[in-house]
């Protein structure tokens, strides 16, 4: 008998138990509805900027064309492999005829080559030292 009365005893603990839990958690739940209720929702609006993808360059100017009205110019270079871009080759960059004000034809320069949408562009080009060894294109 006293088994009996102390396992009903048990029983009516944990169903003590059970119940007060789940009222927590019901009033925690309503508790948190009312605070999303009551917390105006902000849309954010996120815009992706393009990024910017540079390459240290080196070669040696084949051709200047004169610029356009809005002073680009599209370069001929012939320049060395990019690791794990391009081999090395001959191509036009288009870059602003100002960055261009002291180099000239067959001249070696180092250069930021920018990958965009519309192309490839050249800047901080630097006019190299004439005896710099360049690995071109045969």
């Amino acid at each position: 008998m006293k088994k009996i009365a102390l396992l009903a005893i048990v029983a009516i603990f944990m169903f003590a138990c059970q119940a007060k839990k789940t009222e927590t958690t019901e009033k925690t739940a309503d508790s948190v509805a009312l605070k999303v209720e009551k917390t105006p929702i902000e849309e954010t609006v996120v815009e992706e900027t393009p990024q910017e993808i540079v390459y240290q360059v080196r070669g040696i100017i084949i051709e200047i064309p004169a610029a356009d009205e809005e002073g680009n110019a599209m370069v001929m270079v012939s320049h060395e492999e990019i690791p794990e871009v391009m081999g090395a080759m001959k191509m036009a960059f288009k870059t602003n005829a100002n960055d261009l004000s002291e180099i000239t034809k067959d001249d070696k320069v180092s250069f930021e080559m920018l990958k965009t949408d519309e192309g490839y562009t050249m800047r901080n080009i630097e006019k190299l030292p004439t005896e710099t060894e360049l690995t071109l294109m045969k």
